[in-house]
């Protein structure tokens, strides 16, 4: 029998009369998942969840006092964090205080709790890495229980390996092995579903069997006797699917249809009463389901494209709602759509949506809700860095992203930059309305705009100075047309103003034009677009405070407007209110803005900046404004560049963020507050791709290799998405928001 000193808790003993059977103690139980169908997997234990990444990585997030989170450390975490040495996962489970995963190959990697053997490594000792499950080969699935573990393998047959008090491995005994075994009498299965202490396999025929505890009817055989061997649930026979929660098991049939059995106390088996069922039961309503998975006392399923249903115990928002203590019949969740898988924890549920998103809500004590922050949520919250977006910019107090075509937005909201019809702040990203085919995107200063796949473009926030491109100078908290504007590419917007790359590489721009900055040779703004004069072969822009500069296609720069601190690199500090070359600059394959300084990257991987140097934004080792371009220092092999208000960054060989500048609120991500004119590491990423630019933010994003947006620096209206106030001076994650691959324009 278990040690019940190694549970963390006695409060489940109390609640469920099973666990005085099971252990002396306390324990808990886990809802494992069913055959894997891709990356886009999702699988909650006890008080954590683990997903497989479009990568094929594993990130986790939640409880981690036993090493389940897979990164090295007992640390619970509220958001996902990286499974170390584990890649191309193809199927993942998660346990009590354990999880497992399928490699390519068909090996198996577990970690996490062992008191058991439950990693089937051959020893009983916890580990917080994965190691190697010992003798298998060809594996196909995984699933889990409290604190044992089951692959399918090649050709249909079923390993189990850890805990076997109650027959739970199903080789005909009830001694655990800390190795896999065989389990009899079992072929031809197509995926394994485990619960507390039973498991399930679907065959090849559409029947099930099952094997283990049965002192709730769990096994579906008529009978509550524990079986040691696997079998027959009674009256199934066209399954396509299963699922077991913590001590009954459903399966879906050939018509989409649900039936349950087992414990009913909470109502989990939907069949409109709390009376246990040895035998299957229909569940009431549901047609159509095309996933499953069962919780501690409640169930939920996918129902093609009517989103997701649950029911059951309701005690801590598990389902979605926050009206009901219980519902012994299915109630649809809010909010979710799209979905195509979910996975239900203790009193937690998680459902991965289209794009690779994922929401969950219910009891989040430890973080199971992957949101950045603790608290129960009877509505769906997004997972921080699980999501899909294409493109991200920073403004002074609020961060925007484009994802699926829409766009999302976080921050202040005073002057309705946010775009969801309201100025209402948000320490989360909120989805922009009316924009749901974008293309491209740009954030200034107080106001954003995005390229939709027409070429049209559409734009929101203040417009005091006419920058919305709408003909007036009303602020908008919904976007707006730009007037005139046909066969946009890409977009770029400062201080006050915005501009456009069209055709074949001409400009346009509107807004405010004191300093020159809309380059059409006068210093009169304009609420609607004008050309930029002399202009073309532009295939870049980048917009600072009061000047505009283009990438040209043969790797010169050119750029108007202020140019009191030497910001347009010509070697003078005369305002230009149509574009001039910057000298020294053949080479540049890409541009960032500041708010007073420019910074070129070069077909060889240097960077060169030039304009104001206040707070060695230039990088140069000085503090001398310079007006013409000079290399920063310690940068080489850079592949993206981004410029703050005062500070710049670069990704450099390897992945890594090397920033240089100002550093006030923390924005160079050194874990620092001072200022440095030469290029510092930022900590905490490796694998960069990009980053995000905002010529008058002091904040900064990154995109690292495992898909994950992380944000650091200045935090005063929640514009690093992470549900907190303050500065914050290393990154950390978005809520809701990664898997970022910057768009053309957006380095």
């Amino acid at each position: 029998m278990s040690d019940p000193s190694r549970y963390p808790s006695c409060s489940l003993a109390r609640r469920l009369v099973v666990f005085a059977l099971l252990f002396v103690g306390c324990g808990w139980g886990v809802t494992a998942q069913a055959l894997a169908t891709g990356p886009e997997q999702l699988s909650s234990g006890w008080q954590f969840v683990c997903t497989v990444t479009p990568s094929a990585h594993v990130k986790c997030w939640g409880g981690n006092h036993r090493g389940q989170l897979g990164d090295g450390t007992t640390t619970l975490s509220s958001s996902p964090v990286d499974v170390v040495g584990v890649s191309g996962v193809t199927s993942i489970a998660t346990g009590g205080e354990h999880a497992c995963a399928v490699v390519d190959g068909g090996a198996v990697k577990c970690w996490g709790s062992n008191f058991d053997g439950e990693l089937g490594d051959g020893t009983t000792t916890p580990r917080q890495f994965a190691v190697d499950v010992v003798g298998v080969t060809g594996a196909i699935a995984v699933t889990a229980g409290v604190s044992h573990t089951c692959a399918l393998v090649a050709g249909g047959a079923v390993k189990c390996w850890g805990q076997n008090v109650y027959g739970t491995l199903g080789n005909g005994s009830t001694v655990g092995s800390p190795v896999p075994v065989d389990v009899t009498g079992v072929s031809g299965a197509t995926a394994l579903s485990a619960g507390l202490v039973h498991t399930c396999a679907l065959l090849t025929t559409g029947a099930i069997k099952c094997w283990g505890l049965n002192a709730f009817g769990q096994l579906g055989d008529g009978t509550m006797t524990t079986r040691l061997v696997a079998v027959d649930v009674v009256g199934i026979s066209d399954a396509t699917a299963l699922a077991a929660g913590w001590i009954h098991s459903c399966a879906i049939g050939a018509g989409g249809g649900i039936q349950c059995w087992g414990s009913n106390t909470g109502g989990q088996l939907g069949s409109g009463d709390y009376l246990t069922r040895l035998t299957p039961q229909a569940v009431v309503g549901i047609a159509h389901a095309t996933a499953l998975s069962g919780g501690y006392q409640h169930t939920c399923a996918v129902l093609g494209g009517d989103g997701v249903q649950c029911w059951g115990m309701n005690g801590q928002g598990q389902l979605g709602r926050d009206t009901i203590p219980s519902s012994p019949v299915p109630v649809a969740v809010p909010g979710i759509g799209g979905a195509s898988a979910v996975a239900l924890g203790d009193q937690h549920t998680c459902a991965a949506l289209a794009g690779g998103e994922v929401r969950c809500w219910g009891n989040n004590t430890f973080g199971q809700l992957g949101s950045g922050l603790l608290g129960v949520s009877t509505s769906p919250v997004a997972v921080a860095g699980i999501g899909a977006a294409t493109a991200v910019g920073s403004g002074f107090g609020h961060t925007c992203a484009l994802s699926a075509g829409g766009v999302q937005c976080w921050g202040t909201g005073a002057m309705g930059q946010l775009g969801d019809g309201n100025s209402q702040d948000s320490l989360v990203p909120v989805d922009v309305v009316g924009v749901d085919t974008a293309s491209a995107l740009a954030v200034g200063e107080s106001h954003n705009c995005a390229v939709l796949a027409s070429g049209m473009v559409r734009c929101w926030g203040f417009n005091g100075s006419g920058e919305l491109g709408d003909a007036t100078t009303d602020t908008r908290a919904s976007p707006v047309d730009v007037v005139g504007v046909v066969g946009a590419t890409a977009v770029a917007a400062g201080a006050g103003y915005t501009c456009i790359l069209v055709g074949a590489g001409a400009v346009k721009c509107w807004g405010r034009n004191f300093d020159g900055q809309l380059g059409n040779g006068s210093t009169v703004g304009s609420p609607f677009a004008v050309d930029v004069v002399g202009l073309s072969g532009a295939t870049a822009l980048a917009a600072g405070w009061s000047f505009t500069c283009a990438l040209i296609s043969d790797g010169t720069v050119q750029c108007w407007g202020s140019n009191y601190a030497g910001q347009l690199g010509d070697g003078t500090a005369t305002p230009r209110a149509v574009p001039a070359p910057v000298p020294g600059i053949s080479d540049a394959i890409a541009i960032t803005l500041g708010m007073e300084h420019a910074c070129a990257l070069m077909a060889g991987g240097d960077v060169k900046c030039w304009g104001a140097n206040y707070d060695g934004q230039l990088g140069d080792g000085s503090n001398i404004e310079r007006w013409s371009p000079v290399a920063v220092v310690g940068v080489s092999g850079a592949s993206a560049l981004a410029a703050g208000g005062s500070h710049g960054c670069a990704v450099v060989v390897g992945g890594a963020v090397r920033c240089w500048g100002g550093n006030v609120y923390g924005q160079l991500g050194n874990g620092g507050s001072d200022n440095s004119n030469t290029a510092v590491a930022t900590l905490d990423i490796s694998g960069a791709t990009g980053l995000s630019t905002g010529a008058v933010a002091q904040h900064q994003c990154a995109i690292v290799a495992a898909g994950e947006l992380k944000c650091w620096g200045d935090d005063t209206f929640g514009q690093l998405g992470d549900g907190r106030l303050g500065y914050r001076s290393t990154p950390a994650p978005v809520i809701g928001l990664g898997d970022v691959v910057f768009a053309d324009g957006f380095d």
